[in-house]
């Protein structure tokens, strides 16, 4: 993978909010303990208001997970626009933004209609014997109705503005081993009766070395595996296309599991899609000029306001 090999070094800033998360899940774990008796992504958390105000939920034809990425486009995986190999109509796709409950009746709950899609033009979804796998498997969608920008709808901030920058911060999210969180609304089960969450779900994990991580040879660079370090802990099928984050910024999306066998056992990691290599294709590199709240300073305010005495 293009993150190994270089160590960089870290910026101030990260250091500074990486050490406030850490006060705030020391001293008040409470607000980010996971849930043992309600649903989940399977070994998650429920997601706070306002802590993902990029990620969004796609429903319709198939339930899925988006990043906004302009208040009039989102981005998420291609294979969400596709049901039987057949491509769905976008009128049919409803995009869900604003809210972490998807039952909650509240004003801040934005949704609208897709009016097009545009799926990469290499990507190709490929049956083997007991999975699908599939390439560049990325899209834009249109909205029919631009969202508006509030304190729990924002475009996503990227935290460089082309590939060549996304690579250097792989690099310092490798170098450190910085926590990564999955999303979605996805399965909240692990049985066969899929049961999709209308919660937002947070699993964290963190990123797998490339020798343990089988990546399709024109995916190396495109995509990452990563395992979470809570037992069970995983995305299922209705998070694909959900925010992925590292280090406290959005990198990529959820694209599925990855199924390996080391010494005869069958190893399981999650597999995701980095927007790096697409910035251009997509023009993405305008992400970064709406201010987006890091998610460890996020924390240490619901810190400030629930725990202090």
């Amino acid at each position: 993978m293009f993150w190994h090999g270089n160590t960089c070094q870290l910026f101030n800033s990260r250091c500074f909010v990486n050490l406030l998360f850490i006060l705030c899940m020391s001293t008040c774990s409470r607000l980010v303990k996971a849930d043992g008796e309600g649903g989940k992504v399977i070994g998650g958390r429920d997601a706070m208001r306002g802590e993902f105000p990029a990620t969004v939920v796609l429903s319709g034809a198939k339930r899925c997970g988006g990043t906004i990425i302009s208040l009039s486009k989102i981005i998420s995986a291609a294979r969400c626009f596709f049901v039987d190999a057949k491509p769905v109509a976008s009128v049919n796709v409803i995009v869900t933004a604003g809210v972490v409950n998807l039952q909650t009746k509240t004003p801040e709950k934005q949704e609208t209609h897709l009016e097009k899609y545009h799926v990469h033009e290499k990507y190709k979804s490929v049956k083997e014997t007991y999975t699908v796998s599939t390439l560049y498997d990325v899209a834009v969608g249109h909205l029919k109705t631009p969202f508006y920008n509030s304190e729990v709808v924002k475009p996503a901030v990227l935290p460089a503005d082309d590939w060549e920058g996304m690579k250097k911060i792989m690099n310092e999210i490798n170098a450190t081993n910085a926590v990564c969180l999955a999303t979605g609304f996805g399965g909240i089960t692990a049985d066969s009766q899929r049961v999709d969450s209308d919660v937002l779900k947070v699993v964290e994990v963190y990123m797998a070395p490339d020798k343990v991580c089988d990546v399709v040879d024109d995916m190396v660079g495109h995509e990452i595996c990563a395992s979470s370090p809570q037992d069970g802990g995983r995305t299922t099928p209705g998070d694909t296309g959900s925010s992925f984050l590292c280090g406290g910024y959005i990198i990529g999306m959820v694209k599925g599991r990855v199924k390996l066998i080391q010494d005869g056992k069958d190893v399981h990691f999650m597999a995701f899609t980095l927007f790096g290599p697409y910035m251009e294709y997509f023009e993405l590199g305008d992400m970064g000029s709406t201010f987006q709240l890091h998610p460890a300073i996020f924390l240490f305010m619901l810190f400030i306001s629930f725990c202090w005495p």
